[in-house]
């Protein structure tokens, strides 16, 4: 509501005057009441009858003195010209503004008219510190802050999810300006709304109150430990609404907590987790002074709100540095060093914080050497280095009566939980020679003969520093130039054997010098001491006869085992025979075979095997048995054998297993047998239906023993493969079969073996033992159905008047009554729906009769439960007999013949058809138990 003042302002002259009559308010008087929230304005004018100077202008005057103007928009109280005045405006009258306020008429400065306006503000329903968003804090009391004023004291109450708030529940109390919220829970949290009335007058305010929860710490700072130079990361987990931000502090020993920033190193951050939120902590390249107490502390509005302090936790970095090993001191040329029977100290110094665990091993072995493995040899010290900063160990390797293989190289390793630090070191003990090796690599007794180009005797030694070698033969020394000897000398370069050197002494031998055989002592000598060795050098000789055995005489080919002689000389390199007919004048044939060890022949003696093929049958030969090595061949071991007649090809062996993998087809195969002494033309296989029992063996794969055949055996002859598949087998049957080979002599004795043919898969109703075939057993189905449906029908009319047959009866009579037409009505109905799904049923079981063998898995459960098996007739009545379908009733739904490999249907025997190839790969499929048969002729209609 606007109130509207006039005033008019008479005209004066131009002196100086004060009187306000001069001054006109336009509209209104110059006391005026406006109600709290009203818009208010007043314009100020010259009276008409003033002339108006040119320099005029008028101002108004708030009732502290402060002149009026329009510069601040916001302001609610302004002045803007209007009409040759000044219009004084109070937007949203309220309560303060009520006062005296002056308008003045100012010419050049000074003021030459002035006039007063009263404003009375009567007050109406007003509110007052009801901030629209509040907040309390769970487990606190809370308030709610709201005041109402006005002309009369106002009444009011409080509502929360329009409910009036009393003190009843004990969940509230009530204050001047407050709503007191006992306990509060997220439960308080929602729209509160402050009702206020006076005068006829009602108003009210919503609150929007939010609850808020204080920060709690759920995984408290884990103890961490990080290493120097790396980076670690202190997580601290807190949950609060809103959630939380984090302060991380540094804590000294004295509990001074520094407040950490973001630096270079140290980095800040956070991340939600669902409802939780996590603090992080990272810190980059670890130093010793890094290693603290870290306090987190967790804050939200709530502790800001309530002034409470933040959920904290706190934890200690452990700051660790790996080790270190000293570089070793008092070394010799980078090593440490000995004397053999002498006594030397390793010192190995590491550092590492915590202090580190410090041992000694030996490079190459298992020997360690700790504190507490001292020996009488052996000692082992450890002085602790007391630094706080940077601890350590002195661990001591003391060893006493040096021995040449107590050098090598050594490993000092260095231990904590910050790692791993080594360094190696090498020992050298001085030793005096010795001959380890030579029997390993060498041996004492050496060989020579006649033109052998290396007559050559060898020493090995060990020694440090390095021996010199003198060689001796019947008390006189060898020295270099001496007629018939060479002297050399060389260093091992075997990085294994560093001290290990070589001295050979040629010998020169020419068949008449036999008196370079004999001993030879080897004398190695250095600056700790010098040792001998005696070597020796034999006259070599050719192998003795061979011992030879005869393995096979076959009518073409002889097997010979020989085993190697023993020679005083080199060891035999081969073995020549040599053979030819006995009294022949042809040159003898030459056989000559590297020796080969087959000690899984006989496991106490070795043998070479020689085979002589291409031997006429019946007919002596003269067999000449050498062995070689590298000084000749050796005396002949002569051996006259004749080779037999020709004969038929030896039994067949077998190979296929017990238990056929199909079920209508074994696929036999078997080993080449021996040929007799003549080609092996071609093989006959046999086989028939037979009736086994179990054998009492006990063998690996299942043994069967013929009870009696069932069937005439079937031949198969002029094989060339050592493999025949039978086919059209009866699966889960046993069949005996036999394979005999043939040559130009005649028959072999058959290999025979009985196996068992493969179950077949059975994916229907099972039929009686002898079985039924496929299209019986959909014949049998129909017509069981088709009985069913009679019997049905027959009852319905017998007892309640319905059905197919009381239809055909009414039609001829010509009559039905009404009742009657609806019970055979509905009952027609009833049993053709049961038709059809009979009918349905009978598709279905064609279906799976003639489906794709392929699909045979998703089908295996029978069509017809047990209870649509059971005939429906009732008690009493004779049970009908199946009929089977006429053969031109059967062509309808006899079912595609399947693939020869393909799994079979049913468990009846299947009439023989056309030979098919093999398949590649086999359906793959479980074994079935084996069934005994007991029907040998297979049921009529078979597919």
């Amino acid at each position: 509501m606007k109130e509207i003042y006039s005033l008019f302002i008479i005209p004066v002259v131009l002196f100086h005057s004060v009187i306000g009559a001069e001054l006109l308010f336009d509209p209104g008087e110059s006391m005026r009441e406006v109600k709290t929230r009203d818009l208010f304005f007043v314009n100020c004018l010259l009276n008409s009858s003033i002339p108006s100077p040119s320099n005029l202008e008028i101002k108004w005057f708030d009732k502290t003195g402060a002149e009026i103007t329009s510069s601040s928009p916001s302001d609610h109280v302004y002045a803007i010209a209007r009409g040759g005045g000044k219009e004084l405006n109070i937007d949203t009258v309220e309560d303060d503004d009520g006062g005296n306020y002056q308008c003045k008429a100012v010419v050049d400065g000074v003021v030459a008219y002035e006039r007063t306006l009263s404003i009375r503000v009567e007050a109406s329903l007003t509110f007052s510190n009801c901030d629209e968003e509040q907040f309390g804090v769970v487990g606190r009391r809370s308030r709610i802050n709201c005041q109402a004023s006005g002309p009369t004291a106002p009444g009011s109450e409080w509502r929360f999810r329009d409910q009036v708030l009393g003190l009843n529940t004990g969940l509230y109390a009530f204050e001047t300006t407050y709503l007191v919220i006992l306990n509060t829970t997220k439960e308080s949290e929602g729209i509160y709304k402050y009702y206020a009335w006076a005068k006829n007058v009602k108003k009210s305010r919503a609150i929007t109150f939010k609850v808020l929860v204080a920060p709690v710490i759920i995984n408290p700072v884990l103890s961490t430990t990080a290493t120097v130079g790396n980076t670690t990361q202190l997580f601290c987990m807190a949950s609060g609404d809103p959630l939380p931000t984090f302060s991380w502090y540094k804590v000294d020993e004295n509990d001074n907590a520094e407040l950490l920033q973001t630096t270079d190193r140290i980095k800040i951050t956070d991340k939600a987790e669902g409802v939780n939120k996590q603090g992080i902590l990272t810190i980059t390249e670890i130093v010793k002074e890094d290693e603290a107490i870290y306090r987190c502390v967790a804050k939200n509005l709530a502790n800001d709100y309530e002034s409470i302090d933040g959920a904290q936790a706190e934890n200690k970095l452990e700051v660790y540095t790996p080790p270190t090993v000293k570089e070793f001191s008092n070394l010799i040329e980078n090593r440490y060093q000995g004397t053999e029977g002498g006594s030397v100290t390793l010192t190995c110094e590491a550092r590492g914080d915590p202090a580190p665990n410090v041992i000694w091993r030996k490079v190459g072995t298992n020997q360690q050497f700790t504190v507490g493995s001292s020996s009488e040899t052996i000692s082992v010290t450890e002085d602790t280095i007391n630094d706080p900063t940077n601890p350590g160990i002195v661990l001591k390797l003391g060893m006493k009566n040096l021995a040449a293989l107590d050098g090598g190289m050594y490993e000092c390793e260095a231990k904590n939980k910050a790692g791993v630090a080594t360094r190696s070191v090498k020992l050298e003990v001085l030793f005096s020679p010795n001959f380890d090796g030579q029997e390993t690599e060498y041996d004492r007794t050496f060989y020579t003969w006649a033109g052998n180009p290396n007559g050559d005797v060898v020493c090995v030694s060990n020694a440090n520093p390095e021996p010199v070698f003198r060689w001796y033969h019947n008390g006189q020394e060898i020295k270099q130039g001496t007629t018939g000897y060479g002297l050399s000398q060389k260093a091992s370069d075997d990085e294994n054997y560093p001290y290990r050197h070589y001295s050979t002494l040629s010998v020169a031998f020419n068949g008449g010098n036999d008196d370079v055989f004999g001993s030879y002592v080897c004398q190695a000598a250095n600056r700790i001491n010098s040792n001998n060795q005696t070597l020796s050098l034999v006259k070599a000789t050719v192998p003795p006869k061979p011992n030879v055995i005869t393995k096979e005489q076959l009518p073409t080919q002889m097997t010979f085992w020989l085993m190697e002689p023993s020679v005083d000389g080199p060891e035999v390199t081969h073995f020549t025979v040599t053979y030819k007919i006995s009294g022949s004048p042809e040159e003898a044939q030459v056989i000559t075979i590297e020796k080969e060890f087959r000690d899984h022949i006989d496991a106490d003696r070795k043998y070479t095997i020689i085979i002589v093929n291409d031997l006429l049958p019946s007919s002596e030969y003269t067999f000449t048995f050498f062995a070689k090595n590298a000084v000749g061949p050796g005396a002949g071991e002569e051996k006259r054998l004749g080779t037999p007649a020709i004969k038929e090809p030896a039994m067949v062996n077998i190979m296929s297993p017990s238990n056929s993998q199909y079920p209508t087809r074994i696929r036999v195969t078997w080993d080449e047998p021996n040929n007799g002494g003549s080609e092996i033309l071609s093989y006959k296989v046999s086989y028939q239906q037979v009736e086994v029992r179990l054998s009492n063996q006990t063998l690996p794969t299942p043994g069967y023993q013929l009870q009696r055949p069932i069937t005439n055996p079937i031949t198969k002859d002029a094989i060339k493969d050592k493999f025949y598949d039978i086919q059209d087998l009866v699966p889960g049957s046993f069949y005996q079969v036999k394979v005999s080979a043939t040559n130009n002599k005649g028959e072999g004795v058959a290999g025979t073996k009985i196996i068992l043919t493969k179950q077949a898969e059975v994916y229907g109703a099972s039929t009686a033992q002898g079985g039924l075939s496929t299209g019986a057993i959909i014949g049998i189905v129909v017509g069981v159905f088709f009985l069913l449906f009679i019997l049905v029908d027959v009852t319905c009319y017998l007892k309640n008047r319905c059905g197919i047959l009381m239809t055909i009866r009414e039609k001829v009579s010509g009559t039905r009554g009404e009742d009657g037409y609806s019970a055979a009505k509905t009952d027609d109905v009833e049993n053709l729906a049961k038709k059809d799904e009979l009918t349905e049923e009978a598709k279905a079981v064609e279906e799976a009769e003639t489906a794709d063998p392929g699909d045979v898995d998703e089908k295996k459960e029978p069509l017809l439960s047990e209870e649509q098996k059971v005939d429906t007739v009732d008690e009493g009545e004779t049970q009908p007999e199946k009929v089977e379908l006429e053969p031109e009733d059967k062509d309808d739904v006899k079912p595609a013949t399947p693939p020869a490999e393909s799994p079979v249907q049913e468990t009846t025997p299947t009439q023989p058809s056309e030979p098919q190839a093999p398949a590649e790969e086999p359906p793959a499929s479980t074994d079935a138990p084996a069934v005994l048969p007991t029907s040998t002729t297979p049921t009529s209609g078979e597919t």
